[in-house]
């Protein structure tokens, strides 16, 4: 494994590679990112988007 692999922090979409994929539906946004880091390791990362329904008043 290489040691970037240990460093990594995931906490948001800057850290998270290039993204490869994702669909929109009824059950909200997902997103799939990438980090490569070369011979075939890589990190993929799958984000369900939370989106903020309407208030309460």
């Amino acid at each position: 494994m290489p040691p970037a692999m240990n460093q990594i922090r995931l906490d948001g979409p800057g850290q998270w590679g290039k993204l490869v994929g994702g669909t929109s539906n009824g059950g909200g946004l997902v997103s799939v990112y990438e980090l490569d880091f070369g011979n075939g390791w890589k990190i993929i990362t799958h984000v369900s988007w939370a989106t903020q329904g309407p208030s309460r008043n």
